[in-house]
């Protein structure tokens, strides 16, 4: 079996590269939109600064 076989075509190299681009643009979205305003409320909660 030629060493060839093994490297993936040009198309699928860039449909696993555009799967790559979309997932980190998904998780720096939700990180930004979800994870820092939890962060920071928890922080608050901890300092005690937060009336809720």
């Amino acid at each position: 079996m030629p060493i060839r076989m093994n490297i993936p075509s040009l198309q699928e190299r860039r449909k696993a590269y555009r799967l790559i681009f979309y997932n980190v643009i998904c998780i720096s979205v939700w990180f930004r939109c979800w994870y820092q305003p939890y962060l920071a409320k928890t922080s608050l909660l901890k300092s005690g600064n937060l009336n809720v």
